[in-house]
């Protein structure tokens, strides 16, 4: 009787550890590739909304005055919920990036770096 339990026991710890887990299949360069992309389609989003759209560098400028976290920043997610009649096309592309970002808890943001002294020249 105990040996067909030791083969039972042996046997389901055998198929249990050859199932594979979602988790170690992923190749990390990969889904770096795959983040760095979503985040390259959000920038170009931006650039071709400043391109398309005449007053959305002072839209920006004036969401980045409002300093969120402290800093002089905006999240990406404001400018889409804010320029949903926008021309571009990339504008509900962009929001499915971002909610998958937001599921992650990540927030993508726009900083601009010495904003103080860029705006007094």
């Amino acid at each position: 009787m105990k040996k067909p339990l030791n083969f039972l026991v042996i046997g389901c710890l055998m198929f249990f550890s050859c199932q594979s887990n979602e988790l170690n299949d992923v190749d990390p360069v990969e889904a770096l590739a795959v983040e760095a992309t979503k985040f390259n389609d959000l920038g170009h989003f931006v650039l071709n909304e400043n391109r398309l759209n005449k007053n959305f560098k002072e839209f920006l400028y004036g969401e980045i005055e409002k300093q969120f976290d402290g800093d002089y920043n905006v999240l990406i997610d404001v400018l889409l919920e804010k320029n949903v009649n926008s021309k571009s096309k990339a504008v509900g592309f962009s929001k499915r990036i971002i909610d998958e970002f937001q599921s992650q808890d990540i927030y993508p943001q726009i900083f601009i770096p010495f904003y103080e002294e860029l705006k007094a020249e």
